[in-house]
């Protein structure tokens, strides 16, 4: 299992600690910030309507349905601890180690 401050694999399964940062001009990662990765993301945080932006954003980036993405902690926050069950691809713009 390869470990990083923001990102964990135990198995198939990928968890990724992040920042989202909400109201931003379209869906992009950002960079890293201590140990969380920045995600922004169009909607607003009313209504869950940013964490469902943030559910579809990660499940494109990352080449899953969203029924694979998980929301464990942070629902009504900023910092999120997000599981990825079996991602396809890793995003270009994220340094995350398969092994």
């Amino acid at each position: 299992m390869s470990n990083s401050n923001w990102y964990f694999w135990n198995g198939a399964l990928l968890r990724l600690r992040l920042r989202v940062i909400p109201r931003a001009k379209k869906a992009a990662f950002g960079t890293r910030r201590g140990d969380r990765w920045i995600v922004r993301v169009k909607n607003p945080p009313v209504d869950s309507k940013a964490n469902i932006e943030l559910v579809r954003f990660l499940a494109d980036a990352f080449g899953c349905q969203r029924n694979a993405i998980t929301l464990r902690q942070g629902e009504t926050g900023r910092d999120k601890l997000i599981e990825i069950d079996g991602p396809t691809k890793i995003p270009s713009e994220l340094p995350i180690d398969r092994s």
